[in-house]
This record gives structure tokens, sequence and C-alpha cells, in this order.
């Protein structure tokens, strides 16, 4: 018996008895489970890893890609590769070519377990697209001192595009942030924001006029804060004015009140009614304001005169003559207040009535 004949009949008795010990082994499965006898997912790769993940071609370019198996721990494994793009043709070593421009996603999938996958997206261009000039807008812009402008820049490529390449800002007469915000500074006059490529010599330039900020009412103060008046009394008030230039001159007011009136320069006369009121000055044109408070005391009502009637009369010794009073206020009432009765010559009751003495004369009630 020859070698050759030995080693054919112990290679098929091999196969034979792994044949038996698989038909063995999957006997107690489900039928669907042996049917084939497809071999079982690889188990020990978890992830599949295409490099490069993102490059850049010309037509027909050859771009090799390569697909590596890891396991749990991040370790290389040899696994069966599948190799699929969206356009263009890859073979199964993950060499790509496209014949068109455009964007393809080139897959890598491990051969008996398809979710495991991973890609990489390929850029095929034509002719080298190049930046031929930017352009600034606004080409003009005129701002108050403080004021801010936004400005962009388009970008002038060789096939068409305008996208807006990675630019470097700078400015004068103010500062200009790095996405092209202007602000103006407090100097007038005409200033340049300048957008320069970044790593390139393409630039373009935006005309700045600054002008002077307007002087505008930050505040209103109104003199005395606060007054106590006694009724029908009167105070003149007065206004200062706040502006952006730091000046304090007089803005114009309209003026307005209650407890009492006020006049268009501001004099205020108090009512009769007792109370806290108020004195409002407003800017006119605007929304600025201010307050004073007004204290009206109850008025003092005094007695003005007290008047004795009759003013002279004559009488017998010991004859007798009612006198009357009346009283006139300050508030125009004529009430009687308390009343003590004195005589000469004789006496006087507390209602005022007289009794005249013995003895003759001119006497007084």
């Amino acid at each position: 018996m020859t070698y050759t004949f030995k080693l054919s009949r112990r290679l098929a008795i091999a196969h034979l008895t792994l044949l038996g010990l698989i038909v063995t082994g999957t006997s107690c499965k489900e039928p669907e489970m042996i049917a084939g006898f497809a071999p079982p997912p690889d188990s020990t790769v978890v992830q599949i890893v295409v490099q490069p993940r993102l490059d850049t071609a010309s037509i027909t370019q050859a771009i090799q890609l390569t697909a590596q198996a890891l396991d749990a721990s991040g370790g290389p494994v040899n696994a069966p590769i599948d190799w699929s793009a969206s356009g263009g043709t890859v073979d199964g070593s993950g060499r790509f070519v496209a014949s068109a421009p455009g964007a393809y996603r080139v897959r890598a999938r491990h051969h008996t377990n398809s979710s495991l996958s991973d890609s990489s997206l390929i850029v095929v261009v034509g002719n080298p697209v190049t930046l031929t000039g930017v352009s600034v807008a606004p080409t003009t812009a005129t701002l108050t001192s403080g004021a801010s402008r936004q400005f962009a820049v388009t970008g002038h490529w060789s096939n068409g595009s305008t996208t807006a390449p990675a630019m470097t800002w700078a400015a004068t007469g103010g500062s200009i942030s790095s996405s092209g915000r202007y602000t103006a500074g407090g100097s007038s006059g005409t200033f340049l924001a300048i957008a320069t490529v970044q790593g390139g010599t393409l630039a373009d330039t935006a005309t700045v006029t600054i002008t002077p900020a307007p002087v505008t009412l930050t505040g209103l103060t109104l003199t005395p804060s606060s007054v106590t008046l006694a009724a029908g009394g009167g105070r003149q008030f007065t206004v200062n004015g706040n502006w952006s230039d730091g000046s304090s001159s007089t803005p114009a007011v309209s003026w307005s009140a209650n407890g009492g009136t006020i006049s268009s320069s501001g004099f205020y006369t108090a009512g009769s009614t007792a109370g806290t009121f108020r004195v409002i000055a407003a800017h006119i044109g605007g929304t600025l304001a201010d307050t004073s408070t007004v204290n009206v005391n109850a008025p003092v009502v005094t007695l003005s005169s007290l008047t004795l009637s009759p003013g002279s009369t004559s009488l017998l010794t010991s004859g007798t003559r009612q006198f009357s009073a009346s009283a006139l206020w300050s508030d125009g009432s004529t009430s009687l207040p308390p009343l003590s009765w004195t005589s000469t010559g004789g006496s006087v009751s507390s209602s005022g009535l007289y009794t005249a003495g013995t003895t003759p004369g001119s006497f007084r009630v």
C-alpha cells in the first residue's frame, strides 16, 4: 500500500468522523438551525474599522481602503470582509475607483455577520477647484459711534461656486470680530473693514463712515423732590436733564399735577383740600419723566373781625340794654366764637345784657 493511498484513506476517515460529530451535535437543535450547515457568525469580532475615514480623489484615481476586524479588547482579528460602494467600483481588496465626480460611500461588512460594518466617504472631484477672488458685503456702511454692522464674504471659485473661505478680519476706526462684526469707535471719519483669505493673499475691503452719535436724554430730575404747602400756597418747580454727552441742560417738558394747579413754567398752587399730591414733569417727545410729592396742609381759619351791636346807646340810670356780637372768619364763615363780657359804669351778664349804674356818664361794654 503506497503512502499516498494511506494518507487519502486517513483523510477520508477523519472527514467521516467530523461529519458524524456535526450530525450528532446538531441533532437535538431546531431543524431550521441546521438546514444547509451555514457557518455561524464569528462571535469574536465586535467591530469593523475602515481606513481612511474620508478621502478625496480625482476621476479614475484609485483609493486603497483597508478594513480591520477587532475583538472586544480592541485587538485585530482575521475575518472575511465583503466590500460594496454607492457608486464607482470597489474590488475584494478594498480598492476603489470612480469615473465621475461625486461623494461615494464605500462600506466593508463582515462576511458572516452583516450587522458588523463600517464605511468611508470618498469625494471624487474633476479638475482642481481654486479660489479666484473674494468680495465683502456690504461694500459701504454708515454707523454712529458705538454702533455695529455685520459684514459677510463671498468666495469666487473656478467651478462657479460662491462658498466663503476661511477669512481673517481687520479694521480701522473701530474693532471687528472673527466673524466680521464691525463696531464703530468714538472718532468720526472714513475707515476700512478688511477681509483676507487665511493662508492666502486674496482680500477685499469695505468702507465704513462713522458719524457722531446723536445726543439723547438719559435722565430727568425734578426739584424739589418733595414740598409741604398750606392750602392755597405756591412753589416753583424746576427740571434738570441728564444727556448722553454729559450735559445737563433743561429739556422741553410738559407739566401736570393733582391737588392743585401748575403753570407751563412749573409753578404749583395748592388747592384747598389737605392731602398728599404729585407734580409730574414729562419729556416732550420722549418717555422719561420725574415726580415730586406735595403735602398740602389743612388751611388755618382765623377770626377776622368781631362786631358789637348796637354800636352806641343811651340809658337812664339802672336801665338795661341787650347787646349782641357777630363774627367774621378768614374762610368767610360767621359763627360766634366763645365770648366773655365786661363793662364799665354798670354790669353786663354773660349773655350781653347791660345794666346801667347809678352814676351818669359815658361807659363801655
